[in-house]
């Protein structure tokens, strides 16, 4: 069973100072969100900006099959009623046999908002592999999410998507580098103790040419999860990517 890493200091703090209970979705959250974490300006207004569209679109209207026949009606969802989780939960519970007894080469712990605990295998970071807690990326690696968060799927792709940007609080960010070959997968598990709040999370993948990466992703949940990944595949012709998820 692989060893687990406490959680950085930044984000112990947010799980000892910081209630778990859900906020409403307004500007003064995002903020507040932002400032918690102690983000970077870009990031801030990467957010608010994100925000401002997330007020602006409509509802979407989701249809498919032949000729747009199959639709799913949101209307009668009332996003102004819904809270969003920006901590972790005080009383987590271990993580269950998915992770802890399934070989793997990393594991992320996460609990509504925020990671618990993170280990990656020693080999993988010597030879550069990245596999964190997004916001400990911004903090650690603050340039190379900047050049990928949002950018695979813009922000204003529909309301949901801006609703992601603005307040996402929780995911993960991995970057493989140039040949890697991540031999065993990695994984990565949210638990959501309680009902009553939706929870934000955005994955980065980011495979440079001839890499290879598995990602295996856990979600238990009893809330509304609203969740965005970016995969970005760095090509080059002549070149395989194989990237899993």
């Amino acid at each position: 069973m692989s060893g687990l890493n406490p959680a950085p200091p930044a984000t112990q703090m947010a799980l000892n100072g910081h209630r778990s209970d859900p906020v409403a979705i307004s500007r003064a959250a995002v903020e507040a969100l932002s400032t918690q974490l102690q983000e970077p300006a870009w990031l801030r207004e990467q957010r608010l900006a994100a925000f401002a569209t997330y007020e602006s679109l409509p509802l979407p209207k989701w249809s498919r099959g032949i000729g747009q026949w199959w639709t799913t009606d949101i209307s009668a969802v009332k996003l102004e009623n819904l809270q969003v989780y920006t901590a972790p939960a005080a009383d987590h519970q271990p993580p269950d046999a998915f992770s802890t007894q399934e070989e793997h080469a990393g594991l992320i712990v996460s609990s509504q908002g925020g990671p618990l605990s993170s280990h990656l295998r020693a080999d993988l970071a010597a030879r550069g592999v990245i596999f964190t807690d997004l916001a400990t990326a911004v903090r650690e690696h603050g340039p190379l999410v900047q050049k990928y968060l949002s950018q695979a799927i813009p922000v204003n792709a529909d309301k949901f998507t801006a609703l992601n940007g603005a307040l996402w609080n929780g995911g993960i960010f991995l970057y493989v580098p140039r040949g890697v070959a991540v031999d065993l997968p990695l994984h990565g598990l949210t638990t959501i103790g309680h009902t009553g709040g939706v929870t934000l999370h955005h994955t980065i993948i980011v495979a440079e040419p001839g890499s290879e990466v598995r990602l295996v992703a856990k979600r238990p949940t009893v809330v509304l999860a609203c969740g965005s990944a970016t995969v970005a595949l760095e090509n080059e012709i002549g070149r395989e990517i194989f990237v899993r998820s």
